[in-house]
């Protein structure tokens, strides 16, 4: 005779599935608790969110956070940033490929243009995130400086800079809160503005960023350079070469 389990066992299984990334089994082991009787909590959906992020799948994550409304569950801010973070990977992944298949068409060849078309996949999934920000504000859930930053890397993705800086200014607003720009998201932030190629509000971000005690990594330094290279800013571009090189850059 097999030991009975009960929500918290499924639950604890399903977590390791979603460290695992195995979203299909952690779905799996849902659907054996509904069969069994055993009903699921906000914990065990919770995880299931994070499953299909880890996973890739935002398009199931979001469908659970629908089955958690319709059953009248609380949704906390962690549920809700295993959504928003899937959906900022989706974007991120998005972008990258459609700029290789961009890097193809155009004979492997480099061209700073900026205010480029945004790819409608990537456009898609800025409005789920901004769904999702404007469903915890309204629910009165706690949106914390991961929700932002991962709010804003899709911003980043997507190319909406006004989004970006808006973001930005409402987590400084919020820094009472504990609500700050971190690294990340100010790179994301100038990202959004070098895929638009809006060079001033990228470079402003970046003194921002060192005004507020971060000091810029690689990727940060990359961000600007490629704000720059879009902008059409060379003298700029070699003036940040310039300082990466300088010590303690």
């Amino acid at each position: 005779m097999g030991i009975e389990l009960d929500v918290y066992c499924y639950t604890t299984a399903m977590d390791a599935c979603a460290k695992g990334k195995m979203w299909k089994t952690a779905l799996s082991i849902l659907r054996e608790m509904k069969e069994k009787g055993i009903e699921p909590n906000e914990v065990t959906y919770g995880v299931a969110v994070a499953a299909c992020g880890n996973g890739g799948r935002w398009e199931k994550a979001l469908e659970l956070l629908d089955q958690m409304r319709e059953m009248n569950m609380k949704i906390n801010t962690i549920t809700y940033n295993a959504a928003v973070s899937a959906l900022a990977k989706a974007a991120r992944t998005e972008s990258k490929q459609q700029r290789r298949f961009d890097f193809k068409q155009k004979g492997g060849k480099y061209h700073a243009t900026g205010n480029q078309p945004q790819n409608s996949e990537v456009n898609l999934l800025w409005c789920k995130t901004l769904d999702l920000l404007d469903c915890m504000e309204s629910e009165g859930v706690l949106r914390d400086s991961f929700t932002f930053s991962s709010a804003i890397s899709t911003c980043g993705a997507a190319g909406r800079w006004e989004e970006a800086m808006h973001l930005i200014n409402t987590m400084k607003a919020d820094g009472d809160r504990g609500i700050k720009p971190n690294r990340f998201a100010y790179t994301s932030a100038i990202t959004a503005c070098g895929n638009s190629g809006e060079w001033e509000p990228a470079l402003k971000l970046f003194n921002d960023m060192k005004l507020d005690g971060l000091q810029p990594d690689l990727v940060s330094y990359n961000a600007l350079i490629g704000a720059g290279m879009t902008a059409n800013q060379p003298e700029q571009v070699f003036g940040l070469w310039d300082e990466m090189l300088q010590p303690n850059k």
